[in-house]
């Protein structure tokens, strides 16, 4: 069995694009344990989404393997991976792609009640989940009536609400201030110290500085990758590295 929880072997992925081919990934290797926490970080068009997608099982590579779980994702139906992301798998996206008609309540139960948790369970994770992140308060306002950052608080709820296996982060503070946006840190952090595995996708050194292990991408390519656990200056660090990264 294999000692990573996250897994993709020699994974691709090429796109058509005006009678030509994009190479968004090239031979990517990578292996994540589970209970770590794992930024990936490089510029834009650097392929750090595409990976996350591709993990996460929202997308499939054009060759390669990808493995959540023990279990290969890559050549299951759309069926299967619905249902293993729903059980397995948490997503916080920039946009937080919160339902803009339904309570924030109800948006964070969504989840529970699409795997098929009985209602009284789902409410009690709600608002569990609701107190830890400090909006019991919110539960009845609707998305257009929350700053960025509770917006965001809520789709880390929603995430967690199914208590996936592991967290998949794509840009989570993006379009947060810089208070807000060391909120959503903190939280990311605490989660991770209860023993979640976490894998965020940035390109800001202050979000990367609270993983264990940030690994560096460019045209496609895993490039570098470096542990903080030792650092004491890690935005530093991440910064000077990105710089020679570009």
């Amino acid at each position: 069995m294999s000692r990573f929880f996250l897994q993709t072997k020699k994974i691709s992925k090429i796109y058509k694009h005006n009678g030509g081919e994009v190479h968004a990934l090239r031979d990517v290797d990578l292996g994540i344990r589970a209970g770590e926490l794992v930024a990936v970080m490089g510029p834009s068009g650097s392929g750090k989404s595409t990976l996350l997608h591709i993990l996460g099982g929202l997308d499939n590579p054009t060759s390669g393997e990808v493995w959540v779980a023990a279990q290969q994702i890559d050549n299951m139906s759309e069926a299967r991976r619905a249902i293993l992301r729903r059980k397995q798998i948490g997503f916080v996206f920039q946009a937080f792609n919160l339902i803009g008609n339904m309570s924030v309540g109800d948006n964070i139960e969504l989840p529970a009640m699409v795997a098929g948790s009985p209602v009284s369970q789902a409410r009690q994770r709600r608002e569990g989940l609701l107190h830890d992140l400090g909006m019991s308060d919110r539960a009845r306002h609707i998305p257009a009536q929350l700053s960025g950052g509770e917006r965001q608080r809520v789709a880390l709820a929603r995430a967690l609400v199914n208590q996936p296996t592991v967290l998949l982060a794509d840009e989570p503070t993006g379009n947060l201030d810089s208070k807000t946006a060391f909120d959503v840190l903190r939280l990311l952090r605490q989660t991770h110290q209860q023993g979640q595995t976490i894998l965020i996708v940035t390109h800001d050194p202050n979000v990367a500085s609270i993983a264990q292990r940030v690994i560096f991408m460019k045209d496609g390519q895993i490039t570098s990758e470096t542990i903080l656990k030792e650092q004491h200056d890690a935005r530093a660090l991440l910064t000077e590295m990105l710089d020679m990264e570009a």
